[in-house]
């Protein structure tokens, strides 16, 4: 190989690399912050020189005693306003390991008639019970979302832990934000996050071990 068609192949390829686009940069981070019986984790990105985004925004308010809470997750729009896309209730008996009683949920908002969860579930590892009652999807995926619709307003919803065979349980109640306060504190975690924004980290690789002699 000529000296002449090396310096050329090496010209070619530092001009190739000087061409190419620069990698662009993704900033991260995220917040929590609780208010009260309010709590909300928020997780922003920044690509390039856009706009930082967030990507996960989740609020759960807590019952007075913690053995009840409502959790809802939001998206927002380029303005920042949030719309909820999902909706869950969670109670809290921490039954323990052992004790795979099934359970079920009704709930309802102010004095309005009870609403039913269709199925009964074990409990989770932690003896807890986790229900999504609303969701909102492309086809196949929503469920329920005249409740997305009607959580902007806040208030009072009560929650009934059912047997599978239908006795109850107990009554619980959690006070919801509307969206005024839901907006508020939103804004408060994602300042928090912004001054935190950080190159991303990425996902560590999995390395395997050399093999022994």
């Amino acid at each position: 190989m000529s000296g002449g068609f090396v310096a050329n192949w090496l010209i070619s390829l530092t001009l190739a690399i000087q061409a190419a686009p620069a990698p662009v940069q993704e900033l991260c981070a995220g917040s929590r912050l609780t208010l009260g019986n309010l709590g909300v984790s928020v997780s922003l990105k920044q690509v390039g020189e856009a706009k930082p985004f967030a990507d996960y925004i989740h609020f759960r308010a807590l019952s007075k005693d913690g053995t009840l809470e409502l959790s809802a997750a939001y998206v927002a729009d380029a303005a920042g306003s949030l719309t909820p896309h999902s909706f869950s209730v969670q109670t809290r008996p921490q039954r323990p390991p052992e004790d795979r009683t099934r359970e079920t949920v009704r709930w309802r908002l102010a004095d309005e008639a009870w609403a039913s969860y269709p199925y009964s579930l074990n409990p989770d590892q932690r003896g807890n019970y986790d229900f999504r009652i609303a969701q909102s999807g492309g086809p196949g995926l929503s469920f329920r979302t005249e409740w997305l619709e009607r959580l902007p307003k806040g208030g009072r919803f009560s929650v009934m832990r059912v047997t599978e065979k239908g006795e109850e349980l107990g009554t619980g109640s959690v006070d919801y934000p509307g969206a005024a306060l839901i907006a508020e504190v939103f804004a408060e975690a994602r300042t928090l996050a912004l001054a935190k924004l950080a190159p991303c980290k990425r996902p560590a690789g999995f390395v395997r071990p050399a093999p022994s002699d």
